[in-house]
């Protein structure tokens, strides 16, 4: 799990200062650790990456019954998550989540009930492997959702696979949860519409282009809808899916308590 200063202040607080003093002092007790990227040649800030430091770790080892980790290990874990290939495409989900509880931070109506990381939701849902997957609770209603993060590096073909998983995820008594497609440009959106033209299942589809600093607005284009109309996260359509083992989206059989809290909430792992 990887966030940003600003991601995190955005989610949490608001204030930057009281967030930077706050990781300054966790980091000082090792729950938690920093590092920042090279500046880039053109210039401006450089925001600083926090990630569980070696008495964070040893923590989530024992919640986990695992064996401690030691300092070493916590400093090429660290190492390893800077140099990570794929660390932009990381931040960008994180930053799509972030985003939602920065909302609910504001908003007393709304909440973000569960973040389920890419690791998470693969092991936990068959058959399909979203970058997250997430419940977000607004005036009452909860909806579940699959986020899809493209930055543009798969062709068309490979995102209408992807949709293949969900399909047969419903078919096996899974969620009929919106698959949302985080598109990086207006173009790839519209030609995402026209490759999924006629080809629509179960299984509901939105697209938005990034950047969507609040992605709970009506930002979302149902495929298959009228393009002019976008809807808010809240307004589409969603499937629990029946109450059983083989559903994982009822864990311990409890989907929210009556405030839309989540007292199953998992907190990303990676």
């Amino acid at each position: 799990m990887v966030l940003t200063t600003g991601q995190i202040d955005h989610a949490l607080f608001g204030a930057l200062r009281a967030c930077q003093r706050r990781l300054a002092h966790l980091r000082g007790l090792e729950l938690v650790d920093r590092f920042t990227l090279p500046r880039p040649r053109s210039g401006g800030s450089v925001q600083g990456h926090w990630a569980l430091g070696r008495l964070g770790l040893d923590w989530h080892a024992a919640a986990r019954e695992e064996p401690p980790a030691t300092a070493r290990a916590a400093r090429l874990r660290l190492a390893r998550l800077a140099h990570r290939p794929t660390l932009a495409h990381l931040l960008g989900v994180n930053s799509f989540f972030t985003a939602l509880m920065g909302v609910a931070r504001n908003r007393p109506d709304t909440a973000l009930v569960r973040w389920w990381s890419e690791p998470t939701a693969t092991r936990l849902f068959t058959a399909v492997f979203p970058d997250g997957h997430g419940l977000w609770h607004e005036n009452g209603r909860t909806v579940g959702f699959f986020l899809e993060y493209d930055t543009g590096t798969e062709n068309l073909p490979r995102l209408v696979d992807k949709l293949g998983g969900y399909e047969q995820l419903a078919a096996d008594g899974g969620p009929v949860y919106p698959v949302l497609f985080s598109l990086h440009s207006p173009a790839r959106e519209t030609n995402l519409h026209t490759a999924l033209a006629g080809r629509l299942g179960r299984v509901p589809v939105a697209t938005t282009t990034r950047p969507t600093p609040d992605p709970s607005a009506a930002v979302w284009a149902p495929v298959g809808g009228d393009p002019a109309r976008r809807l808010r996260l809240a307004d589409l359509p969603s499937d629990h899916g029946p109450r059983s083992r083989r559903n994982a989206t009822w864990p311990d059989g409890q989907l929210t308590d009556d405030t839309g809290r989540d007292s199953h909430h998992v907190v990303p792992e990676s």
